[in-house]
């Protein structure tokens, strides 16, 4: 499914850059690993020029990416949203025949998944997949919207996580 989104970018972690990335579990679990890679690539072949005139990035994973300028020691710098550090650009624009590639410093944090799109589950299927939207489930469980939202229809459903609910 990734061939018709391609040129991609990748931004590829220098080997001493995994230290905090736990490596053997993405190893054993296949979703998991494609999550994380994901994290890494973006759809369409962004050169530094245009990462250093942009703001904002979007990866495979629909997660977006603050840029910033770099220092220094780097070219620039991205935070994806929900991750705690930024990582720097240290070498950019090694072209490939499908895309380009940067070197970063260190792996993208691990960031906590949004939900995953699934046409055969209802919105309320899909929000009891992923405890993080817990509070908002009880709160539609608990009124006749729940019963309506776990039965066939088109809805749009604008999801806070638990965090917002308990401010």
């Amino acid at each position: 499914d990734l061939i018709a989104l391609g040129p991609f970018t990748v931004l590829v972690p220098a080997n001493k850059g995994f230290k905090a990335t736990a490596v053997k579990t993405l190893l054993v679990n296949r979703i998991a690993a494609q999550y994380f890679a994901k994290l890494h690539i973006i759809a369409g072949q962004l050169s530094m020029n245009f990462i250093n005139n942009t703001s904002v990035i979007y990866t495979l994973t629909g997660m977006s990416g603050e840029v910033s300028p770099g220092d220094k020691n780097a070219q620039c710098k991205i935070r994806i949203h929900g991750s705690k550090k930024k990582v720097n650009i240290i070498q950019g624009d090694i072209i490939a025949s499908n895309g380009i590639l940067h070197i970063i410093d260190r792996a993208i944090d691990d960031v906590e998944p949004t939900l995953e799109s699934n046409a055969q589950d209802t919105i309320m299927a899909i929000l009891n997949k992923n405890g993080r939207y817990s509070k908002f489930r009880s709160l539609l469980k608990s009124s006749d919207l729940g019963q309506r939202l776990d039965n066939e229809g088109s809805y749009t459903v604008l999801v806070p996580n638990n965090a917002v609910l308990e401010g």
